[in-house]
């Protein structure tokens, strides 16, 4: 069964692939805005800069084994 995830799944700290584009971001933190209610502030693999994405981009997490 090929269960489907979104970034509102999840946790700060958890590395994940978006689906639409193949690139690794990583969830920073949740914060809660008046305005537009949970917004995800993620940080683009390789890059320091912070921005966010849509609760509803389809991602993937990355999960590794352990050795």
């Amino acid at each position: 069964m090929n269960q489907h995830y979104t970034v509102r799944h999840m946790q700060p700290g958890q590395r994940f692939l978006l689906r639409r584009t193949g690139d690794r971001y990583t969830l920073v933190r949740r914060e809660l805005n008046p305005r537009y209610g949970m917004t995800y502030v993620v940080q683009h693999e390789g890059n320091d800069k912070e921005t966010t994405l849509h609760p509803q981009c389809y991602v993937k997490p990355i999960i590794r084994a352990a050795s």
